[in-house]
């Protein structure tokens, strides 16, 4: 009994083995072949069939060079069966997809040395940026240079620091500059800019920060930056900005939208007849006014008190205060809200910006139009 088993098991060897002799290939599938005597070339296919290419175009569908086609034997050929599609079909090109751009805004830290992320592109500082402040340094401290000679800036900026890096505070100027020239569409009217960058700048308690930079510099914006947690109690200060953790200038922007463009907040927003260069709209900024309810205290206490000494569309002046409305601000040409209203978005998100109206102004008091 155990020769039977033995025997039938050698034969069952055997026949296996003659099996996978059967399914071996004479030649190497996915290549190219040719033979002497014939300018046809093949190809062997993953089922061990040949196909023949129709020309050349489908050929480099499937190989980069001629070069790439081997020689073998007429008879080795014959030994493979021709493919039921003896013609070689033209591969079908494989589609790369591409990975989803990453936004700098989810990380403004994408952008290299020398560019900024505003409305979530990473965008070149030196396009956006005045490019005479070098000549300009030799006129007047309100004055720039345009064409061969100094003319009256349109705007004068000065910024000064207290507690940061010469490199921190030049990268935010430089970073809040660029967003409001872009977000305002002043990149053909940048040279009528005239920035000042005076770091670490300490004026004397005893003389009164706004006037003196008035006076020397005759700036609209004089503006001193620090870190959130650190003030300069020991020097004299005019209007400031923080210096945040994350270092967004969209606050910085604000600001610049009040000296540059004389624009009004949205956010404490008096009536029309006060004549705001940016009215709002009170649908679509969604005003309403005070109330007692704790969400409005800090505006009933801020708002209040401003503005002072305003004049109004007919020529009075107004000295009281007057009692705002609190508005989300008008909608952006970005689809948010102006940058001069109440919940602005950050300077790298796409949303950011002002709206059609305040744009519009500002490039007209800037000479752009």
């Amino acid at each position: 009994m155990k020769k039977v088993i033995l025997v039938i098991f050698f034969i069952y060897i055997f026949f296996a083995t003659e099996a996978l002799a059967v399914v071996k290939c004479p030649l190497t599938t996915g290549k190219a072949y040719k033979y002497k005597g014939n300018q046809n070339i093949f190809l062997v296919t993953s089922k061990c069939t040949k196909q023949v290419f129709s020309n050349s175009k489908i050929f480099f569908t499937y190989f980069k060079s001629w070069g790439e086609v081997k020689t073998t034997s007429k008879s080795t050929i014959n030994k493979i069966i021709n493919d039921t599609i003896y013609s070689v079909p033209t591969k079908k090109a494989v589609t790369k997809v591409n990975a989803p751009k990453k936004s700098c805004h989810l990380d403004p830290s994408i952008c290299v040395s020398g560019t900024a992320c505003i409305q979530g592109n990473c965008k070149q500082l030196s396009e956006l940026l005045p490019n005479n402040t070098i000549e300009s340094n030799n006129c007047k401290n309100d004055e720039v240079y345009i064409d061969n000679v100094c003319v009256k800036a349109k705007s004068t900026l000065v910024f000064y620091s207290y507690g940061i890096s010469e490199k921190e505070f030049n990268k935010f100027i430089d970073h809040a500059v660029a967003s409001t020239i872009l977000s305002l569409d002043l990149l053909k009217c940048k040279n009528n800019i005239r920035i000042h960058k005076l770091y670490n700048l300490c004026i004397p308690k005893n003389i009164y920060a706004t006037d003196y930079l008035k006076k020397n510099y005759n700036s609209d914006v004089h503006m001193l930056i620090h870190p959130w947690d650190i003030f300069p109690e020991q020097c004299s200060t005019a209007d400031h900005a923080v210096f945040p953790i994350d270092a967004d200038p969209n606050i910085l922007v604000h600001e610049l939208g009040h000296g540059i463009g004389g624009l009004w907040d949205q956010y404490c927003y008096y009536p029309q007849l006060y004549n705001p260069p940016n009215p709002v709209d009170f649908i679509e900024g969604k005003c309403k006014a005070l109330t007692e309810s704790v969400n409005d205290i800090w505006y009933k206490s801020y708002c209040n008190v401003t503005p002072q000494s305003i004049t109004d569309a007919f020529g009075q002046a107004h000295t009281e205060a007057i009692e705002p409305f609190r508005c989300l601000g008008q909608p952006n040409t970005t689809g948010g809200v102006s940058a001069m209203g109440d919940v602005h978005a950050a300077v790298t998100n796409p949303q950011f910006g002002f709206s059609q109206q305040e744009i519009n102004f500002v490039k007209n008091k800037l000479g752009c139009n």
